[in-house]
């Protein structure tokens, strides 16, 4: 998260961790594994259970996962697995863990699978023994930017319904598939540790499909924030790209390619998505943007009830629908008004994404950042124009207003990650009169309570 004034701020890691765990080090490592008493676990996985480890795993390392349970004396129908990062299983065994592995209720059964290496989120690790198969998400007790990057529990085993909600909505539609090239990397299985409420979210894990199958023939991907990136000798990653295809040109299909998915999903069905330039992925042939795709669905997904069009309806989450019905406004998915999606889908989306790649492209390239934006509001324009029956749902986002919130990062990071939300608003450059820069989008202008 470059855009983050303190975007490297890791708290709990020494200098030999960051060499360990860290993604500048390139290293690779494999996961410790728990057997954990089935009573203090929620499993979330789309097939029986054998066959899920042994699809996940490998054959080889399924039976060694075995053999790891009857050495500890772990029967399967009592236990599940469950894998932990190393860092995080240091951290937990003579501390949160210790009770729990002193009565047998956890056990451990040491480091086996594939190895991994750390994305850039430190917690999310891509398998680069098998690059086709799942990326995994598991808690950490670091802090990073404004967060301690644990996992939310109730959004652990709730990770899938999201997922399939989402791939139900966007399936549904065949604008995705014509227009607004969306492909989603479904979180589609989890398990958490629940025996224990003080280290509620520190022992848990995500499987979220790997980007590899979501690409066709000749296509390659990238965070977005790549966009941004500049080799040894100074050069940018994408000059080739430009002067491939001239900077306006492709600047132009870029912008389609990476707004419209984001706020057709927004304005035709009513959800917003956390699409940052980290969350989001560049889908390209040869420098060409042919689409994007998302991630991070379990905690970063926002609806309005009364927003949602009535063809996409609400996720159905089974036995967990009463928590999350009787739950406030605002405190999981379900937010209280359309200017909550309004600004999760503008902050990330424009404020925390676009307008690094705005101030980037003048620097570099000489693309003023006023026609950059204007750009901008010709894609919002076009979408407008081509979908006149959303016009009253439209004007519900309020997103043209002169001046809008933003989450005040800097305060949240000051206050610590307990602190509620804190807001400031700024000039919105999507008005189409203020010709804003990114260093205006980022400064505030007024102080607000959340």
């Amino acid at each position: 998260h470059p855009y983050h004034p303190c975007f490297k701020a890791r708290t709990g890691f020494s200098l030999s961790d960051h060499q360990h765990y860290g993604p500048e080090s390139g290293n690779r490592f494999r996961l410790h594994w728990l057997a954990v008493e089935r009573s203090c676990t929620d499993l979330a996985i789309p097939i029986k259970e054998q066959a899920f480890w042994f699809d996940e795993l490998g054959h080889e390392q399924a039976y060694l996962l075995r053999a790891a349970f009857n050495r500890t004396g772990a029967n399967w129908s009592r236990f599940t697995a469950i894998p932990v990062h190393p860092w995080q299983w240091q951290h937990l065994r003579n501390s949160e863990l210790e009770s729990s592995l002193a009565t047998g209720q956890v056990r451990h059964l040491g480091p086996l699978g594939d190895r991994y290496r750390p994305g850039q989120s430190l917690r999310s690790l891509f398998n680069v023994s098998r690059p086709g198969k799942a990326t995994l998400k598991l808690p950490l007790a670091v802090g990073n930017t404004s967060s301690i990057r644990t996992l939310e529990p109730h959004s652990v085993p709730s990770a899938p319904t999201i997922s399939r909600w989402l791939a139900n909505t966007v399936a549904s539609d065949d604008r995705f598939a014509e227009k607004y090239r969306l492909e989603l990397m479904a979180e589609y299985a989890s398990t958490l540790f629940s025996g224990h409420q003080s280290i509620a979210g520190h022992l848990g894990c995500l499987w979220r499909e790997s980007i590899n199958g979501r690409l066709r023939h000749g296509e390659q991907a990238l965070p977005l924030n790549a966009l941004t990136a500049v080799e040894d000798d100074g050069s940018p990653l994408i000059a080739p790209w430009l002067e491939r295809y001239q900077p306006r040109h492709w600047l132009a299909r870029l912008l389609e390619v990476v707004i419209l998915p984001v706020w057709h999903l927004l304005v035709a069905h009513g959800i917003g998505v956390e699409a940052h330039a980290q969350n989001t992925v560049l889908i390209h042939c040869d420098g060409w943007p042919v689409g994007i795709a998302l991630r991070d669905f379990h905690d970063s997904v926002e609806y309005v009830e009364s927003y949602l069009a009535p063809s996409t309806g609400q996720p159905d989450f089974g036995p967990r629908n009463t928590m999350y019905q009787n739950a406030a406004d605002n405190r999981y998915y379900r937010m209280a008004t359309p200017e909550a999606l309004r600004e999760l889908a503008m902050d990330t989306l424009f404020v925390y994404n676009l307008s690094e790649l705005a101030g980037f492209c003048e620097d570099q390239f000489g693309l003023c950042e006023a026609h950059f934006w204007k750009q901008v509001r010709t894609v919002l324009a076009n979408h407008r124009r081509d979908h006149p029956e959303l016009e009253a749902r439209l004007y519900q986002l309020g997103a043209t207003a002169p001046s809008i919130l933003s989450e005040s990062l800097m305060t949240r990071k000051l206050r610590g990650p307990a602190a509620p939300e804190c807001h400031h608003r700024i000039a919105n450059p999507l008005t189409g009169n203020c010709g804003q820069t990114a260093a205006a989008l980022i400064t505030p202008t007024q102080s607000v309570r959340a």
